[in-house]
């Protein structure tokens, strides 16, 4: 047992000698008279890692994804991934036309480059034509 190789002293859980779907519905009666609003439930989920991958990316604009690592202490696939959706939003909201008329002529050149590749990239990873990945872009299907 635990406590002989251990030393380690682990009470017995009690149940007053009821069975277990008893002793759940008590304490579910319990849980809802302490709680009546059902106020113990997280109905938001787990929350989002892609914002602290966005404050981080505000704060280190010349960062790399190592030191976001590093310095958030989120694993390489969340950043990874993160990193890659949050420069496409980035992209696809500077399409924008309004977005597009406030940048400069060699902002809008370069963004038009930028959604080049992509839609160039999209298009030879699914095997489809340009125009059609092109719309999956500004969907946001990719």
């Amino acid at each position: 047992t635990i406590v002989v190789r251990t030393g380690i002293v682990i009470k017995k859980n009690k149940r007053n000698g009821r069975k277990q779907a008893q002793h759940i519905k008590i304490m579910n009666a319990i849980r809802d008279i302490e709680h009546p609003d059902g106020e113990w439930r997280n109905k938001d989920g787990r929350p989002d890692k892609s914002q602290i991958v966005v404050d981080w990316r505000m704060a280190h604009p010349d960062g790399t994804k190592a030191e976001c690592i590093r310095e958030t202490g989120l694993s390489k696939p969340t950043v990874y991934s993160w990193w890659k959706k949050i420069d496409w939003v980035e992209l696809r909201s500077s399409m924008n036309r309004e977005n597009m008329v406030q940048l400069s002529g060699a902002d809008q050149q370069q963004a038009a480059q930028k959604v080049v590749v992509i839609v160039e990239r999209i298009a030879k990873e699914r095997g489809i034509s340009e125009e059609e990945a092109y719309k999956m872009f500004l969907k946001g299907e990719y």
